[in-house]
């Protein structure tokens, strides 16, 4: 029969190991997160030239980790990746909004043909610039009076390497 003291150090041990494990977890998931900010810190050269050519420049980057959750509450580190969401601005007559234009009969967006183009093109530049998936929201491309906000916004997905 064990003694209260025996039971208490073995559950002290396992608490021991399970934090060890939650702390080993997070190391790697921070090394990952570090690896793909470099990534993306090395493709901003590139990707700031390709808006450039729209009239474009990034505003505001802000970051959040994809994926999946396990089962123990930790993310999985399958196909995990870093979500970039940018926000641009034009830097010059260059770039021009598209003016809402109301809608069809149908209930779509008379622009909508116009603002897939346009964003397909500027995702296309991201996408060849930097390497990586990128996506960009056709309606932010549209201005609708004066509350409009007149920026882009954009969101580059970057995997970082297996550690």
């Amino acid at each position: 029969m064990k003694n209260l003291i025996e039971v208490a150090n073995e559950g002290i041990r396992k608490a021991q190991a399970r934090h060890d494990a939650s702390v080993a977890q997070a190391e790697h998931l921070f090394r990952r997160t570090q690896q793909a900010l470099r990534l993306f810190q090395n493709a901003s050269g590139p990707l700031q030239e390709a808006l450039a050519k729209f009239g474009l420049e990034v505003v505001d980057v802000t970051f959040s980790k994809t994926g999946t959750m396990s089962d123990s509450g930790t993310w999985c580190d399958l196909q995990d990746s870093l979500n970039f969401s940018l926000r641009l601005a034009p830097t010059s007559g260059k770039f021009k909004f598209l003016t809402f234009q109301g809608y069809t009969a149908r209930g779509d967006g008379k622009n909508d043909a116009r603002l897939r183009e346009k964003a397909a093109k500027i995702k296309e530049a991201i996408s060849t610039a930097t390497g990586f998936s990128a996506d960009v929201n056709s309606c932010s491309l549209e201005v609708r009076g004066e509350h409009t906000s007149k920026t882009v916004l954009a969101n580059v997905w970057v995997r970082s390497p297996r550690a």
